[in-house]
């Protein structure tokens, strides 16, 4: 395609060319695998998606979460488990905002 919204900026940086490329990214996924989309933000932050702090339900109302949650079941089955993956993932605490080691 041509045309000056889509046609590849190969004069612009190296981060210009790469939010170009995950925007197209995101459009293309939007009505489909959905949790790739989240999983290309969490990765590179990008598309810079408003956040209102009114509405957003994350204990850090200026912040997206960059993680899921452990089950609840996790806790009531595998008790032992979830204890020592927390001490040894985020110091014991099960929070959202905490960046995964992949992504460190």
């Amino acid at each position: 395609m041509k045309g000056p919204y889509v046609a590849y900026n190969t004069k612009g940086t190296q981060i210009e060319r790469l939010k170009q490329i995950w925007i197209q990214v995101y459009i293309a996924r939007y009505y489909h695998m959905q949790y790739d989309k989240y999983y290309d933000y969490r990765r590179n932050i990008y598309p810079e998606f408003p956040i209102n702090p009114n509405t957003n339900l994350n204990d850090d109302k200026t912040k997206i979460p960059m993680r899921w949650q452990y089950p609840e079941n996790e806790l009531l089955y595998n008790k032992e488990q979830y204890l020592a993956a927390l001490d040894r993932q985020w110091g014991g605490t099960d929070n959202v905002n905490n960046v995964m080691w992949l992504l460190k």
